[in-house]
């Protein structure tokens, strides 16, 4: 694999440096994106206390498994960490110094301070715990950018969610020391943001705030747009409402101009007809008259005749 395929993040160079990582590896995880990365670059290290956690976890997994059986090679765990404390025994004696432990309680005890090197034992452990293979890296040659496993790491299972550190020898000069550090598979990480973290933001120019100041007031305008049409249309109903009576009332009076219009008429139609009775009246009276005229003739016609 290439060194190009993950980000390489740090962890603080002390004996918790197995844990710093897996403490790193995790919390990432928990978000997955570019810009939590970039933020642990930046930042110092401050899962400390998760880094801790694990570490005791750990330490209580070796304490209750030490008949479990190591896959690939069909030891038991007591067995490989036995072989252990008697090589570390010798060195110590050839190096004319005191060991770090002389039993299995001795090395879980040094494994629980916060200053002891993880290394395969751990590795076991992680990988039970998590149901996570193992694998660790190392750069050959140097600053090449090809990665090589040099023996180890845990295959406990096919699923495709490892766990990836690097592992390198030149930070830790001390003989049988190694510096641990994460690696983030590029190709399970979300590209949410290409942006820098510490971007400052820019101060915009007063032109671009009147600006936009001036362009949030009209949507207060239509607001009271909206509401004077609303007032308007209120005003408009109550005004055709009164239209609409004031309608009512014309044809009421209008009706009742015609009713009065019709009372003269019919009172000029019923003198009309009065006064035709009284014209009947005087023509008969004039007939009357002529006969009476004519009657008197006649009489003194027939008066001066005899």
């Amino acid at each position: 694999m290439k060194l190009e395929e993950f980000y390489h993040l740090n962890s603080p160079p002390d004996g918790g440096c197995f844990f710093h990582s897996l403490a790193t590896i995790f919390e990432i995880e928990n978000f997955n994106t570019v810009e939590k990365i970039r933020k642990t670059k930046g930042n110092s290290f401050e899962l400390m206390k998760e880094s801790n956690i694990l570490r005791k976890r750990v330490v209580d997994w070796l304490r209750k498994n030490m008949n479990y059986t190591i896959k690939g090679i069909g030891l038991r765990l007591e067995d490989e960490l036995q072989e252990e404390i008697d090589n570390e025994i010798a060195v110590a004696e050839d190096n004319g110094r005191d060991p770090k432990y002389e039993s299995i309680e001795d090395y879980l005890d040094y494994m629980n301070g916060n200053s002891a090197y993880a290394g395969q034992f751990e590795i076991y452990a992680i990988s039970e715990l998590f149901g996570r293979n193992v694998r660790v890296f190392t750069e050959k040659p140097p600053k090449s950018g090809n990665l090589h496993n040099f023996g180890l790491g845990y295959e406990l299972n096919n699923n495709k969610n490892d766990i990836f550190l690097f592992h390198n020898l030149s930070k830790k000069k001390e003989a049988g020391s190694h510096h641990f550090e994460p690696l983030i598979l590029k190709s399970t990480i979300v590209k949410d943001s290409d942006k820098p973290i510490s971007v400052k933001k820019k101060k915009l120019p007063k032109s671009t705030k009147r600006t936009t100041r001036r362009k949030a007031e009209p949507k207060r305008t239509t607001r009271r747009k909206a509401e004077s049409k609303r007032t308007t249309r209120r005003v408009d109903s109550r005004r055709t409402g009164r239209r609409a009576t004031r309608r009512v009332d014309r044809r009421r009076t209008r009706s009742r101009a015609t009713r009065r219009v019709d009372h003269r008429r019919t009172g000029s139609r019923a003198t009309r007809r009065v006064d035709r009775r009284r014209t009947g009246s005087r023509a008969t009276r004039r007939v009357d008259r002529r006969r009476t005229i004519r009657r008197r003739t006649t009489r003194r016609k027939t008066q001066k005749r005899k």
